[in-house]
């Protein structure tokens, strides 16, 4: 994993993720159509006070999937439960689900 400069490639990627209506609704944030995300994202380019970067990660497909949180984040919980993780130890600060 490694963060990266953005380039005009990205943008069509992450029009794609923006307008997943589930992430949409998960986040809490309404999608754009693309005659109103392509000039957010030319206003944000434009901006030289604006540092923009991406997170690039390497594809892998492998199990079991692990997650940390913290004891107090209720929510996080929730989610990681919600989405098929099972606690799987804890330790001093921190709960470790996994996913199979």
């Amino acid at each position: 994993m490694r963060l990266r400069e953005l380039v005009t490639g990205d943008l069509d990627a992450f029009y794609e993720h923006q307008a997943d209506r589930e992430a949409s609704d998960l986040a809490g944030i309404p999608t754009r159509d693309r005659e109103a995300f392509d000039p957010h994202w030319q206003e944000l380019l434009a901006d030289p006070q604006i540092v923009i970067r991406t997170v690039e990660v390497d594809v892998v497909d492998e199990r079991p999937l692990r997650a940390t949180v913290a004891p107090a984040n209720a929510a996080s919980i929730r989610v990681l439960e919600k989405n098929g993780f099972r606690l799987l130890r804890e330790e001093p600060d921190t709960l470790v689900f996994e996913f199979r």
